[in-house]
């Protein structure tokens, strides 16, 4: 890694970068969100703030004998984990990490850093959701031993089945709006599939229309693209 890129970091958001986030995006996006849309990702992800998370990246400039380095956020995303079921329940609930925004500033777009935040967003979803399901079936399994005890105790014989709460993250989506040919673009650019035109999506933009984009997890996570290499191809 160079020293150039030493000097960018992806980080969680903190009550620090919180307003810097908030008013990065609010600058760059057609959307008005507001500090407290933000603020939901300071705690871990749960119901109590529709599973968030986020990431932003940290340009800090190098100290000049004994000065302290000024740290700035110059891009962020934002995103949910959301339960995802099969409306005809042939297949078990899966979990989807929805991208709710993602904004670069001008002179660092083209560098590998949206990709860069993308991977490092996907990467946590997906570590949160395994952990969750563990806890989930280790949770279930103590239930059922429990059950299993007071049901010889009682006589009964039923078989217990291992409950699962969640199910593992196989993708990622977003919904693009229907002029940001450049986003558009660069999802496409990422291996992103393009859903059909949703017209009406947005209420309070003109045109009102959003494509979907999807793609898995997997390519995200070993095509060799981790936090370490994607910074690589920064410079």
């Amino acid at each position: 890694m160079t020293s150039q890129t030493q000097n960018l970091t992806i980080l969680p958001p903190t009550q620090e970068t919180i307003p810097s986030f908030s008013r990065l995006t609010r600058t760059l996006l057609p959307i008005n969100y507001g500090p407290k849309f933000f603020e939901a990702s300071l705690q871990p992800p749960s119901p109590a703030n529709a599973y968030s998370l986020a990431r932003v990246a940290n340009w800090n400039d190098s100290p000049n004998s004994g000065d302290k380095p000024q740290s700035q956020v110059i891009a962020g995303i934002y995103g949910r984990i959301q339960l995802v079921t099969d409306p005809e329940h042939q297949k078990p609930p899966e979990c989807q990490l929805y991208i709710a925004t993602l904004a670069v500033l001008a002179p660092w777009r083209g560098k590998g850093i949206a990709g860069l935040l993308l991977r490092s967003l996907v990467r946590a979803a997906v570590e949160f959701v395994e952990e969750a399901r563990t806890h989930a079936h280790v949770h279930a399994h103590d239930q059922a031993q429990a059950q299993a005890q007071t049901d010889l105790a009682l006589g009964q014989h039923d078989e217990v089945d291992d409950v699962w709460t969640w199910g593992p993250l196989t993708a990622v989506c977003a919904h693009v709006w229907e002029v940001n040919d450049g986003g558009l673009g660069w999802y496409c650019k990422q291996g992103f599939e393009t859903g059909e035109l949703l017209k009406g999506y947005y209420r309070k933009l003109r045109p009102d229309g959003a494509r979907l984009v999807r793609r898995g997890v997997v390519g995200l996570l070993v095509d060799g693209k981790d936090d370490e290499g994607v910074a690589a191809e920064l410079w």
